[in-house]
């Protein structure tokens, strides 16, 4: 009987409970193959993450395995990014959303909670402006895209180069490590070493100074406040990569959206709070929304 009550309370505990599976797939869209990470039953509602600035779906892997245990998540690499293909265009955020907004189409989803991180809420915003039909709302986690100071922006205009990125190792590990309070775990470790390992691809060095320089010159402020759907804002206090300035500035270009700022949390909240962020991401999917207005497909 004691035998059989341990087993029971063993296969009842939480590290009996296997981490939902992550799947990986290509994902073809007009000719482009992006790499596409899927985890969560088939008939949960779907929940898109979307990467930030020089990283890959990989950053988000744990937040999307613990998401994955109340909805479908999908996680994409970004045109130029990760195992994506590297595309010869300029990565702006338009052309960024328009990939991300064919894959919706392809997989046939709608009612989609986007999550998008730094570059990634760029593009999530991109797309609630533009794709509203397949978007139920976006959570921007330290959004960057809202128009950083003028002297700021000269600096990123000198940095967007390849060369730059294919010499400099110390820049690519100041931009991947910085972000987050816990700077050294496991993912962020991960996440440096490919980086690194990157370095030496010509056609990624092109498209992260393209990706650079859209982020130095974009400023979302008005399609912000066209979108056609609800963006909350989430932050970091201790964000390094976004100081008070620039948050202050994305709070005042959309007054109305719910925000949340994270004590003790940097630039990386998926890293540093991801149970405050998941809270926020749940309340996105239950905030209730009305039809899409002139929606596309």
């Amino acid at each position: 009987m004691c035998a059989l009550a341990a087993l029971s309370g063993a296969l009842g505990s939480p590290a009996a409970v296997a981490a939902p599976e992550l799947v990986e797939r290509d994902l073809h869209v007009d000719g482009l193959r992006l790499r596409l990470v899927e985890a969560g039953a088939r008939d949960r509602p779907p929940v898109l993450l979307l990467h930030g600035f020089m990283t890959s779906s990989t950053a988000l892997a744990d937040l999307q395995q613990r998401l994955a245990e109340r909805y479908r998540v999908f996680a994409l690499d970004l045109p130029g990014h990760g195992q994506s293909d590297r595309p010869a265009r300029p990565l702006t955020g338009f052309y960024l959303a328009a990939a991300v907004g064919r894959a919706l189409e392809v997989l046939e989803l709608r009612d989609v909670v986007v999550v998008g991180h730094s570059m990634g809420a760029l593009v999530a915003i991109v797309l609630a402006e533009r794709w509203p039909g397949r978007i139920r709302s976006v959570v921007a986690v330290s959004p960057a895209g809202f128009a950083f100071d003028p002297l700021r922006q000269v600096g990123m205009r000198l940095l967007a180069r390849p060369a730059i990125w294919a010499a400099e190792p110390a820049l690519v590990y100041e931009i991947a490590a910085h972000g987050s309070v816990v700077r050294f775990g496991d993912g962020k470790r991960a996440d440096l070493e490919q980086q690194l390992r990157l370095r030496r691809d010509r056609d990624w060095c092109r498209c992260v100074a393209s990706a650079y320089r859209t982020l130095a010159t974009s400023d979302l402020a008005p399609l912000a406040r066209r979108a056609k759907r609800p963006i909350e804002l989430v932050f970091g206090a201790r964000d390094q990569a976004l100081p008070p300035d620039y948050r202050a500035r994305v709070i005042a270009a959309l007054p109305g959206a719910p925000r949340l700022e994270i004590e003790d949390c940097g630039h990386d909240v998926h890293r540093d709070a991801p149970e405050q962020l998941i809270e926020v991401i749940d309340r996105a999917r239950a905030r209730p929304h009305g039809p899409p207005d002139g929606a596309r497909r």
